[in-house]
């Protein structure tokens, strides 16, 4: 699969991302495995404020990996 330069990819310009399907679901099974463990540490941790804060933290950036690669998914699933 070839998606053409995005803003919202992080492409430079004139780049094109070749990944097939299957490298970016397993990129969103990573994220997804991850986001579960930060939620657990944060629920365990709820009474240690720097835990809950650096959890939320981590969930911000878990979100924009979200955003740049599962959120992808469906997109590219749909161009072929």
């Amino acid at each position: 699969m070839t998606f053409s330069s995005h803003r919202g990819l992080g492409l430079e310009n004139g780049k094109e991302l070749h990944m097939d399907i299957e490298g970016l679901l397993e990129m969103d099974r990573r994220i997804q495995s991850i986001k579960k463990s930060v939620i657990d540490l944060r629920n365990r941790g709820q009474q240690i404020e720097a835990v809950r804060r650096n959890a939320d933290r981590i969930l911000a950036s878990i979100r924009m990996l979200e955003l740049n690669v599962s959120d992808l998914i469906p997109v590219l699933e749909r161009s072929d």
